[in-house]
């Protein structure tokens, strides 16, 4: 076995030294990639949890404007049927009263035939 000496054990401890900095900033950057990637991550939960907020708003949202157009179309429909209510009655009436009309042009009738 070679005796070393005091210069290529300090080359030696150099070296080591050289590579130890070495993976100590490999360290560093692996750690700086890793707190960026959780960042990164982060964002995109946060990201995520707004996403999923706005979609359920514009789901209420479609389902209030389906709500409002069916409300719309009742009113509508009562409005319709309202409308022909008032123009059945209207029509009733005026049956009655030609009904009326014709029972006393009738009764006229034959009060005249009785009289000379």
């Amino acid at each position: 076995m070679t005796c070393k000496t005091h210069k290529d054990l300090e080359d030696i401890i150099a070296k080591q030294n050289d590579k130890i900095y070495d993976l100590e900033k490999k360290i560093d950057l692996l750690n700086e990639e890793i707190q960026a990637t959780s960042l990164v991550e982060q964002n995109h939960k946060e990201l995520n949890g707004k996403l999923l907020k706005e979609i359920d708003q514009l789901k209420l949202d479609k389902i209030k404007v389906v709500e409002d157009a069916k409300k719309e179309a009742d009113k509508l429909m009562i409005n319709k049927i309202i409308s022909h209510k008032k123009k059945e009655v209207i029509a009733n009436d005026i049956i009655r009263n030609k009904t009326k009309e014709i029972k006393q042009l009738k009764k006229e009738a034959q009060d005249s035939l009785l009289y000379p």
